[in-house]
């Protein structure tokens, strides 16, 4: 079986281990016989590039799938800082309403100003992380789809012409 180190074909074992001697240097295939011959070498070399453009396709769905929910939990992360700072504003807000002398209703007011202020930084901050982010995203994702191209060439090193006796 395959692994194994036992070749699929039966026939493989005597015939490697046959003697023979190269009795031409070079051969010349006969026109009926070469594109037959380069039909069965075509095949498995296609199923192989098959194979591998197939694992390649799946390697980088997969790695883009990594980019995008990195790219969502930086956005996930200052949206949260954008939350957090709602919720203090809210606090603050109904701090203010409760303030029963001047100078709480003035301290608390400065602190609503201050968490206004907190809240545009938390908003650009997010326009600004998805900008980065996503230019960062494009260039990784580039960056991937150049290291996935496939490069191949095909070149025949020697034929083997054999006879049975």
């Amino acid at each position: 079986g395959q692994g194994e180190g036992a070749p699929d074909n039966p026939a493989a074992p005597t015939t490697l281990t046959t003697p023979a001697t190269a009795d031409t240097p070079t051969l010349t295939i006969p026109d009926p016989i070469a594109p037959r011959l380069a039909a069965a070498a075509d095949r498995p070399a296609q199923a192989t590039l098959t194979r591998a453009a197939e694992a390649g396709n799946a390697r980088y769905r997969q790695i883009q799938q990594q980019i995008d929910q990195w790219a969502d939990d930086k956005v996930a992360a200052a949206e949260l800082e954008l939350d957090t700072v709602r919720r203090e504003l809210r606090a603050a807000r109904r701090d203010a309403d409760l303030a029963e002398t001047v100078q709480a209703q003035q301290a608390a007011a400065e602190r609503v100003g201050q968490l206004e202020k907190q809240r545009r930084r938390a908003r650009n901050r997010i326009d600004d992380v998805e900008e980065e982010i996503e230019q960062q995203r494009r260039e990784l994702l580039r960056q991937l789809q150049a290291r996935c191209q496939q490069q191949q060439f095909r070149e025949t090193l020697f034929t083997i012409r054999f006879e049975a006796v």
